[in-house]
């Protein structure tokens, strides 16, 4: 065959081959993809359930008898905080908590223990949403001083929200969590200020809050909103022409004798002596002891007013005290402040009635709260004028941490309360 003939087809040959050459290619290229992705999603899988195998599955309890409130206080604190210290001691010896607990009685902290990995009572730790107690306060605080009206829409004192969804709810909407705003920053716009560790200004926040949309008519019904806090944040910082940080440190942490407690913000490093927060889950492929995850630091720009808080358990200890001279010296205004429209939610603090076991009923004003990695809960029973505040450095869930809460709560109340069966 002539040569130039033979190169020719043997060109052809090659051209015609490229296509099937290349959807090889492709092929292989799949299937390595798919491969790539079944073990991404089977690792992802261990970690869900692992996680989910320390956190979220519930554990045997039963039923504890409640303490008669009717006692002589002397012996019915001592049978308290006896109580609350097996409660406590079987939580933790069952893997559900680690952290700080005081439990005040007036003016004097009758228990005091630090659990697992909270490193001391005076650990310094954050709780997600319990300044949502402060927000609260400080609004009606600025009301009372003629700044601001609760039933004018928020559009008022922030213009840029004019023509938006999210400038038609009022301060009070805000307060009660009836606005309809969101309940946080979406999670794209989360997600890229927590990669990028990029604080969000309040012109960002706003031009964002443009776009929602609100979940129902203002008014109407309960939707917890950590946006609408923060936007409550703005309104004061508004009304008072000062940051954040600085409205806290005036108006709440120096009259209430908060000598511990800060505030997250741009420029502000991570305290020193924060302690990390953790993520237990199960060691060796879900049958193992739990293990823990220390969880990097979090962005708190989009959750001023609505948590960014970090403080030692004894000012929460305080923050009660100042909660009983408020009830005390202005009860109309404590009383505004308390007062609850939806789901037993006053601004920014629950007011709920607990049914004893003596058939007698008990206020309890509280909040609980969560970040990665944390967990908080606080509690002021006036007619006991107990103060109770545990804050974890291990997020456990609501399976665990929220329900500890609530036992605390009932067992210090007088209420029917359940322990871990060991």
């Amino acid at each position: 065959m002539d040569p130039t003939a033979a190169g020719a087809a043997s060109e052809a040959e090659e051209k015609n081959l490229a296509p099937h050459r290349q959807c090889t290619r492709k092929r292989r290229l799949w299937r390595l993809a798919r491969r790539i992705l079944a073990v991404i999603l089977v690792v992802s899988a261990v970690v869900v359930i692992a996680t989910w195998r320390a956190v979220w599955i519930g554990f045997p309890s039963r039923p504890a008898r409640a303490v008669t409130l009717r006692l002589p206080r002397e012996e019915r604190e001592k049978e308290i905080v006896a109580r609350a210290s097996d409660l406590l001691e079987r939580y933790v010896a069952a893997s559900r908590f680690s952290g700080v607990v005081l439990i005040a009685f007036g003016a004097e902290v009758r228990l005091e223990r630090s659990y697992g990995m909270a490193a001391g009572s005076e650990a310094r730790l954050t709780f997600g949403s319990l300044p949502k107690q402060f927000t609260g306060y400080l609004i009606h605080r600025l009301a009372d001083r003629g700044l601001l009206q609760l039933d004018q829409p928020v559009e008022v004192v922030v213009p840029e929200l004019r023509g938006s969804a999210a400038g038609t709810p009022t301060l009070r909407q805000l307060l009660h969590m009836t606005s309809g705003l969101p309940g946080s920053i979406d999670p794209v716009t989360n997600l890229r200020l927590q990669l990028n560790d990029e604080w969000m200004s309040e012109e960002a926040f706003l031009r964002t809050l443009r776009r929602y949309r609100l979940a129902f008519s203002p008014g109407s019904a309960f939707l917890y909103s950590n946006v609408g806090y923060r936007l409550l944040a703005v309104v004061a910082m508004r009304v008072t022409k000062q940051d954040w940080p600085t409205l806290l440190r005036e108006e709440i942490f120096e009259p209430a004798g908060m000598k511990g407690a800060g505030v997250f913000g741009p420029g502000r490093t991570v305290p020193r002596e924060l302690v990390p927060g953790h993520l237990p889950y199960r060691c060796w492929l879900l049958a193992g002891p739990p293990c823990m995850k220390e969880l990097p630091h979090w962005n708190y720009s989009t959750l001023w007013g609505a948590g960014a808080t970090h403080a030692q358990a004894r000012d929460w200890i305080a923050w009660g005290r100042f909660l009983k001279r408020l009830a005390s010296e202005e009860p109309d205004f404590f009383l505004r402040y308390t007062m609850a429209d939806r789901e037993d939610y006053g601004s920014g603090i629950e007011s709920g009635v607990v049914a004893t076991a003596d058939g007698d009923s008990v206020r309890v004003y509280s909040h609980s709260g969560e970040d990665p990695g944390y967990w908080g809960d606080f509690a002021w029973i006036p007619t006991l004028d107990a103060t109770i505040v545990w804050l974890s450095n291990t997020d456990y869930g609501y399976t665990s941490n929220y329900r500890l809460g609530a036992e605390l709560r009932a067992l210090i109340a007088g209420a029917q309360y359940r322990v871990v069966d060991k």
